[in-house]
């Protein structure tokens, strides 16, 4: 078969590939899917075994209780937060494997039992970061495929590009947290019902947005979003093509979708299986006790400590957050606008960026990361504005000769993914420690809004480890980040206020953001600073004589995530 000229999907701008047709609709896509995995994979294994991010110690204990259930039968405990976050002690758990229950019966009050102290710790949380990985990329190479079919192949590569190197993502998808799994699984599901309602796909889209569904409402609660988004999507579909999508068809679709989502709740949850009722009522209460309140340790938002940062929170976080590459591909977007046929399907993803970012703002407890799930769709449409951009170039470059279309586009491909990977390495290896340079990086934003999850403790853990008597040292540290610091030190860690004399004390930036730093070390010139992208993560204070710190005014305790 000769070479012929390949329309993606309708997008209005076509491009020559040397390919046998037959193949493409399969072979392409898939080797977009492979390509996004091996990206995305190598991404998010740089520095992955660097430090150790709040909460992260709470995952793996539930993890492990979660192992331990299912192998002792007791399956009322794999409900063990609720998140729920049942993807996420899947993975992980499956992770570790059978040695997972070696972190089984962890408290977080018991210095003899913190899960981060264990000696099998290090190995144990390694293989489930990796698996954490794997899940990720592998959701990543489906987003790629789904988004290949729904918006077509120039989009779809362009996006994908983006969305596998974007640093916010990178992040958040080498954690053992639920938070990257929600973003991902949602995506799959407003794609996948893009695709069954709005182009017309085999039912087999309808039970993969069923199973995302799922998927995405065990792994957090925002996920119940799509029980609005979805029906929405739907009817859509009914107002712009009757004919295909009279009213009892919707209908109809819509249960089927409601009933693949909830039998695959039923089936990854074994709690369900022995206390349904009792399982519903514990997460709907923990759901609704942390939406009305405010993030237990208090937050920071436009310069000053606040308990609910608004309305404009996710907004200048999303703005904070996103590359450049993804700014001038929303720009370019904005300005050329799309090509006529992929509109609503612009609009889809518009509207779910849009909704769900209200959607978590009526929320009191607000932080960046629970927005990341709008961060694919935002990749996805700065994909589509560059490829807008490249329709406004390929006609004069089809007079260039057969293939230039061809490989202006592999240029821009080249030019978007060069631009992520430099926006990635230039904090490398701390994703986490990315900002927008566009509004003024890492400085501004530690003016803005809360930052810090983390990163650079392994620095402030070298730098005490190094430190003569390191094993007996005592330091007291912002009380969120003790369980997750003291896996890395030698010395044993306590929160400010505890009633034992600190030999060092570290002041962590988000402490000093809340004003929540002893008044022991407040003016004093630390005897070490961590600096990471322009920010002061953490300064470390040497007390001599050691002394009490904090016990006056500052909380000593914080409800689990």
């Amino acid at each position: 078969m000769t070479a012929q000229a390949i329309e993606p999907s309708s997008s209005g701008v076509p491009f020559r590939a040397v390919v046998r047709a037959p193949t493409l609709a399969i072979a392409a896509p898939a080797g977009l899917a492979v390509a996004v995995f091996a990206i995305a994979l190598v991404a998010r294994t740089v520095g992955i075994d660097l430090f150790v991010t709040p909460d992260e110690d709470n995952w793996m204990r539930r993890a492990a209780n979660f192992s331990r259930a299912l192998q002792s039968g007791r399956y009322q405990q794999s409900l063990q937060s609720g998140h729920p976050g049942v993807t996420t002690m899947w993975v992980a758990s499956l992770g570790m494997g059978s040695d997972a229950v070696r972190l089984a019966g962890a408290t977080t009050s018991d210095p003899s039992t913190i899960v981060t102290k264990s000696p099998d710790w290090d190995w144990l949380f390694l293989r489930a970061r990796y698996a954490m990985v794997a899940a990720s990329s592998a959701l990543l190479a489906l987003i790629a495929v789904l988004s290949w079919r729904l918006l077509g192949a120039g989009p779809a590569i362009l996006g994908a590009i983006v969305m596998a190197l974007e640093p916010f993502m990178v992040a958040h998808g080498q954690v053992v947290h639920v938070d990257a799994l929600t973003a991902e699984l949602m995506t799959v599901a407003v794609l996948a019902g893009g695709i069954f309602w709005l182009r017309g796909g085999r039912v087999g889209y309808l039970v993969l947005c069923g199973m995302a569904c799922g998927l995405g409402v065990l792994t957090k609660a925002p996920s119940f979003f799509l029980g609005l988004f979805l029906p929405l999507l739907a009817l859509s579909a009914a107002m712009t093509n009757r004919r295909e999508w009279p009213l009892r068809r919707v209908v109809i679709s819509l249960g089927v979708c409601g009933v693949v989502a909830l039998v695959t709740v039923f089936a990854c949850l074994p709690a369900l299986w022995v206390a349904p009722i009792e399982s519903v009522r514990f997460a709907i209460d923990y759901q609704r006790l942390q939406s009305a309140t405010p993030h237990g340790p208090g937050n920071f938002f436009l310069g000053r400590p606040v308990a609910d940062p608004g309305a404009f929170y996710y907004p200048v976080a999303a703005m904070f957050r996103s590359t450049p590459t993804v700014v001038v591909g929303l720009i370019g977007l904005t300005v050329f606008l799309t090509p006529r046929s992929l509109r609503q399907r612009t609009g889809l993803l518009v509207g779910f960026v849009l909704g769900f970012a209200l959607f978590v703002t009526l929320a009191s407890k607000k932080l960046d990361r629970y927005a990341l799930p709008i961060f694919p769709s935002l990749a996805l449409l700065a994909g589509m504005g560059f490829w807008s951009m490249y329709g406004e170039l390929a006609p004069r470059m089809s007079r260039l000769g057969r293939d230039a279309e061809l490989w202006g586009f592999a240029a821009l491909v080249g030019a978007v993914g060069l631009a992520q990977v430099i926006f990635l390495a230039s904090v490398s290896p701390y994703p986490l420690a990315f900002y927008n340079p566009i509004v003024g990086g890492g400085p501004a934003a530690q003016r803005v809004m809360l930052v810090g999850w983390g990163e650079g403790l392994d620095r402030v853990a070298t730098y005490l480890n190094a430190r003569p008597n390191a094993d007996t040292a005592h330091i007291a540290i912002y009380y969120p980040l003790r369980l997750n610091f003291q896996g890395m030190l030698t010395g044993t860690l306590h929160r400010f206020g505890d009633p034992v004399p600190a030999d060092y004390v570290v002041d962590y930036v988000n402490a000093s953001q809340r004003g929540q730093v002893p008044r022991e070390v407040r003016g004093a010139a630390p005897d070490h600073t961590v600096r990471i992208n322009g920010i002061e993560y953490a300064r470390i204070y040497r007390l001599d004589p050691p002394r009490v710190v904090g016990a006056e005014s500052l909380p000593t305790t914080v409800p689990e995530e």
